[in-house]
């Protein structure tokens, strides 16, 4: 009968051991979330000759943009300017057929739900051009390639958003994306927690 009682007590104890370790690894998880992120601009025009350079494996792009990851609201603003491309600075831009922005990993940090862009004003050569805002997608858009990218998708041909399905949905029209000198994006990122 003691016997048992110190099993009992070995086994109680070794538990609580297990749970106090549990706890510890998860402060130790949450402690090392992500403080920012890296945000690009994707774009590419139908002819694939102006492409903003996305190569995200070796971290190049033509846009990049460091973004707070913490709760909150902030004011974002992107620029492509088309002298510094890589691909295309000398050509000239046809439609558009990708124009996005990605989030990398923010979905490691934070569920779809927890993010909202909202406020999205894209300018062209410094102009203004009409944004249908219930027509922008937005979200971890592409979770069958794993790549933990959120993403507001304005427009694109490819993309798993539908912005580029039917003329009807276009959040902009592709042809206004035909830039000369930049094409700028801006908008208001929020994190909830």
């Amino acid at each position: 009968m003691r016997l048992s009682k110190l099993t009992k007590k070995g086994v109680s104890v070794a538990l609580a051991l297990s749970m106090v370790v549990a706890g510890t690894a998860g402060m130790t998880q949450k402690a090392s979330a992500a403080k920012k992120f890296k945000t690009y601009v994707m774009f590419a025009d139908d002819k694939w000759k102006v492409t903003a350079n996305m190569n995200t494996a070796k971290g190049e792009y033509d846009s990049p943009k460091t973004i707070k990851a913490k709760k909150g609201t902030q004011n974002v603003s992107m620029t492509l300017t088309k002298s510094k491309l890589k691909t295309g600075a000398k050509e000239k831009t046809s439609k558009a057929s990708v124009f996005c922005v990605d989030i990398e990993n923010a979905m490691k940090t934070y569920k779809p739900s927890q993010i909202k862009i909202s406020k999205v004003k894209i300018y062209v050569d410094g102009k203004a051009i009409k944004v249908k805002a219930n027509k922008l997608k937005q979200g971890y858009l592409e979770k069958d390639q794993k790549n933990n990218k959120f993403r507001l998708e304005i427009f694109n041909v490819y993309g798993k958003g539908g912005t580029g399905a039917k003329k009807a949905n276009y959040p902009v029209d592709p042809n206004k994306l035909k830039f000369k000198k930049s094409l700028k994006v801006s908008f208001k990122l929020t994190f909830k927690k």
